[in-house]
């Protein structure tokens, strides 16, 4: 499922960390490039746990799905 991940340093709000969007070839994730280094690396595991998960296809509780991802963080 980890085959063919884009990383992609953007600038994004300061609220919001990292974001994942499936794409026609794998996986985009966008982390937000303010963060030091430690925090992308965070952003970046948070965002494998979603597509480990299938978080992306599911349309269940987004509160529920954040709760899953930092069980497994």
């Amino acid at each position: 499922m980890r085959d063919n991940i884009f990383i992609y340093m953007v600038d994004m709000p300061d609220t919001i960390h990292s974001a994942c969007v499936p794409c026609e070839d794998g996986y985009n994730i966008y982390i937000n490039e303010k963060l030091d280094d430690r925090h992308k690396q965070a952003a970046y595991l948070h965002e494998l746990v979603h597509i480990d998960h299938g978080h992306l296809f599911n349309e269940i509780d987004v509160d529920k799905i954040e709760g899953e991802v930092h069980d497994q963080l």
